[in-house]
């Protein structure tokens, strides 16, 4: 598992973009894309000629929105970004519709970073921002006993990892396995809220997050278009991003989520599998880069970990697994690391020889 950043960093990078965020909403009438590719302008009805430069995320979100094909957009991006401005701008003018537009505007609490449209959404939807996390769930997790074990944020995601280091069992002699969770959530709409069971492995300190059981809360809600082009959205004006009801209900998952009763359903069920030899490495670890369509090192470093631990069983596979995380640069890859680790455990056995 990787380090990620110290928690104090997570903090304050969630206060910085709270107070540099700006959203909108807007007419795509309102919207332009200029001529190099790389800059969004927003001009109309309360909004007058804001320019912020395009994230990844957003030139996605934008082809996906347009029904332009994923490697043309790429293509005219890197080679014909002059082209691509006229294909968007036509079809945003000529196909209009309202658009939650989100951006970081750091120019306006006067402090460095890139001004950045980090995501281009629906109208209907409803942020679940990363400063309400911190706010109303850092200090349960810390009033239950909860260490934070890893956590970052990324352009995509916040993420943390605790565990609860008074829950403990094995599945395996001289390996301690600790209760956890892993809370996630996009504040640029690639997933809902979500919050699992996460188990932290005392020897490799692998982390594995437990497949479906994930409990999630949606960013949508009523549609907000109104007769203005384009205006400016203040959630923490309205206070719906700062709902006590929705708040109360999430903390309640969260307990759910950590209850005792689930960590030792888990550990029983892993332990049961956990006795069922793997024949053929080789040939499980080719069916399980296939399956998660995993890349080649990838797969050869699996199998490596799974030699070295001498554990030839789904827990063994599933801890090879994880064990790449330490190590990628990404630290959303490593998540879905963890992740596909948990689901190799949930493979019925006609995957296993």
């Amino acid at each position: 598992m990787q380090k990620g950043i110290p928690l104090s960093k997570l903090v304050n990078k969630v206060d910085e973009q709270s107070l540099a965020k700006r959203d909108f909403m807007v007419n795509t009438e309102a919207i332009r894309m200029l001529a190099n590719g790389k800059e969004l302008q927003i001009d109309g009805g309360q909004i007058e000629n804001l320019r912020y430069k395009i994230s990844k995320t957003t030139h996605r979100q934008l082809g996906n929105h347009l029904d332009i094909p994923a490697k043309y957009y790429d293509k005219l991006l890197n080679q014909f970004p002059s082209l691509l401005a006229q294909n968007v701008n036509t079809w945003l003018h000529s196909e209009r519709t309202s658009q939650v537009v989100r951006t970081l505007d750091y120019a306006k609490i006067d402090i460095d970073g890139e001004n950045l449209v980090r995501a281009f959404l629906s109208s209907q939807y409803r942020p679940i921002d990363n400063s309400c996390i911190k706010s109303e769930l850092l200090p349960l997790i810390k009033k239950m006993g909860g260490k934070i074990k890893s956590c970052n944020i990324t352009e995509t995601h916040l993420y943390i990892h605790a565990a609860f280091p008074d829950v403990k069992s094995s599945i395996t002699k001289n390996e301690d396995i600790t209760n956890g969770i892993i809370i996630r959530n996009s504040e640029v709409g690639l997933s809902a809220l979500k919050i699992q069971p996460w188990l932290q492995t005392s020897l490799k300190g692998n982390g594995i997050i437990i497949p479906d059981t994930s409990i999630k809360k949606y960013h949508v809600g009523k549609s907000r278009i109104s007769s203005d082009l384009a205006y400016e959205i203040n959630e923490e004006k309205s206070g719906k991003n700062n709902n006590p009801d929705l708040w109360s209900q999430i903390k309640q998952i969260v307990l759910e989520t950590l209850d005792e009763s689930v960590f030792e359903k888990t550990i029983n069920s892993f332990s049961k599998k956990t006795r069922r030899k793997i024949a053929e490495p080789e040939k499980s670890v080719k069916l399980i880069t296939n399956l998660f369509t995993l890349t080649s090192d990838e797969s050869n470093q699996m199998l490596k970990a799974m030699f070295a631990s001498d554990d030839f069983s789904k827990w063994g596979v599933a801890n090879a697994i994880a064990s790449l995380a330490h190590n990628v640069n990404s630290y959303d890859r490593a998540v879905e690391y963890q992740e596909i680790a948990g689901r190799v455990m949930e493979l019925p056995n006609k995957n296993w020889s």
